[in-house]
């Protein structure tokens, strides 16, 4: 198996520059699509995922490039053809016209015997004459790394490429931009799939993958509506309490039954095995077991998520409560750490003066009110909420 796929990346390595070049400039075409025309998640994603194939591809290019061996052919054929031209010029008969010059070989023997006479007495210069000297052990070079003449006669190896000095130099050049836009291509795509996860992530109604990140950073940096006016049925009502709790948030649900939830709701995915859980408690509006200030304090602090059913005039004296414990609180210019969701999915309307306190208060203390209807609203409630259909 590592063979065939060792195999595949030698075959693919010569024309993966060139894949990594279409797929990152696929994903930079991509990510300008994104913010200039259509803001979908999909694109951002698909963007992600090219520029990381565009990268995979650099690495596997970068590796054939740094393989390129110089090519010194030439090189060696031109020393080749002086020592040639040297040689013959030895050779050719000395000029009987010509004095003679001195024998150098001879001159150098000479004082070779000098030096043995009296090795007390070497000058400067003299260590010239003694010749070739044979390496210390360990530091000879193998025959199969020596560079000579010869060279070129060698068996040439297998699967290497060689290449002109100035067009290694070339090609590398190329590689190294390449990798340098394959980078920062997947960092800027990277950005925008986080950007799009957190816009999204802060639609109490929208989002994907949620995750407990919320607090007060991100809701600075990404703004969300705290009053919304929407339609929806308890299967879309259930789906969003699991995903306010997944990001980190709680809730106070009003509704006419208790909602098919466990006990216990997950904070994270199902698939990390961490057993971080938030309990909810359910009770009917008007009910003695526990006043609505440990109600409100343990929903404020996100210990408990609540589900209170029955309506009536019990759920709107509750409701009323809200609204004179948050204007405690905003006196105090107090906000909740994480946001608190209160969903009102009763059919009896809640009261106008009860309405009038709510919706000022709510961004003020991080509360989000939803206001659940079957019906689309009259155009003077819609201009109320900050989110209405």
């Amino acid at each position: 198996m590592t063979a065939a796929l060792a195999e595949l990346v030698r075959y693919i390595a010569p024309y993966a520059g060139i894949a990594s070049v279409g797929a990152w400039v696929a994903a930079a075409a991509m990510v300008v699509v994104f913010v200039l025309f259509w803001r979908r998640s999909k694109v951002c994603w698909m963007a992600m995922v090219l520029a990381m194939a565009g990268l995979g591809l650099a690495w596997i290019h970068s590796d054939y490039v740094s393989k390129i061996k110089i090519d010194f052919s030439e090189e060696f054929r031109a020393a080749r053809q002086r020592a040639a031209d040297e040689a013959a010029e030895e050779e050719q008969p000395a000029n009987p016209d010509e004095p003679d010059e001195p024998d150098l070989l001879e001159e150098a023997k000479r004082a070779e015997a000098a030096e043995k006479e009296s090795p007390d007495d070497e000058s400067p210069g003299d260590y010239r004459l003694r010749g070739k000297v044979d390496r210390a052990e360990g530091m000879e070079v193998p025959e199969e790394d020596r560079i000579g003449l010869d060279t070129e006669d060698r068996p040439v190896e297998q699967n290497v490429r060689t290449m002109k000095m100035h067009e290694v130099a070339e090609v590398q050049r190329l590689d190294r931009l390449n990798l340098f836009c394959a980078r920062w291509t997947l960092c800027l795509a990277v950005l925008l799939v986080a950007v799009d996860y957190f816009r999204r992530f802060n639609k109490p109604l929208d989002g994907y993958m949620p995750l407990p990140l919320g607090g007060r950073l991100v809701d600075s940096l990404f703004p969300k509506s705290h009053t919304i006016y929407a339609r929806g049925d308890a299967r879309q009502w259930k789906r969003f309490l699991r995903r306010a709790v997944r990001k980190g948030e709680t809730f106070i649900y009003f509704c006419r039954e208790d909602p098919p939830l466990p006990a216990a709701l997950r904070r994270l995915p199902w698939f990390v095995p961490v057993p971080w859980r938030l309990e909810k408690v359910t009770r009917t509006s008007g009910n003695g077991d526990f006043d609505d200030e440990f109600l409100f304090e343990s929903a404020w602090f996100g210990r408990y998520c609540f589900v209170l059913t029955g309506g009536g005039p019990a759920a709107l004296s509750q409701l009323a409560g809200l609204a004179e414990f948050l204007q405690r609180r905003q006196q105090t210019r107090a906000s909740a750490a994480h946001t608190v969701n209160v969903l009102w999915d009763l059919d009896s309307p809640i009261p106008q003066d009860t309405l009038d306190r709510l919706l000022p208060l709510c961004r003020e203390t991080n509360f989000v009110l939803i206001l659940a209807a079957t019906e689309p609203p009259e155009k003077e409630t819609a201009a109320r909420f900050e989110q209405s259909p």
